[in-house]
């Protein structure tokens, strides 16, 4: 119904915009951006990694705008686990956004 598709867009584009707002634009590789499958209980998966460096000062900033993208894709993807909708990590001086789709709502179904 492209609900899926259209939630992706959304949540890319806030991503993209927080990455630049906080983003030391002066660095050759402010931004890194991963796409990946995965298989998770008999389900495929597309993720989206965001990867940028950050103060000290910026971990509390990123979080509040994030927490209704997390219950989006908790909806959306019929999941309680933040590991397969969206979860941050902090690895030394860089952020890293991780969101999770289920494949089969992102491509069309087609009967056989």
């Amino acid at each position: 119904d492209g609900y899926a598709h259209y939630m992706l867009l959304g949540h890319i584009s806030e991503i993209l915009l927080n990455a630049f707002k906080y983003a030391d634009l002066s660095k050759n590789n402010f931004l890194t951006i991963t796409l990946k499958e995965k298989s998770v209980n008999d389900l495929e998966w597309l993720q989206i990694s965001f990867k940028n460096q950050f103060t000290e000062t910026d971990e509390i900033l990123f979080r509040g705008g994030l927490e209704g993208i997390a219950e989006n894709l908790k909806k959306l993807n019929g999941t309680k686990d933040d590991k397969l909708s969206l979860y941050l990590e902090f690895q030394k001086n860089y952020f890293v956004v991780n969101l999770n789709y289920r494949s089969d709502l992102l491509v069309p179904y087609t009967e056989e």
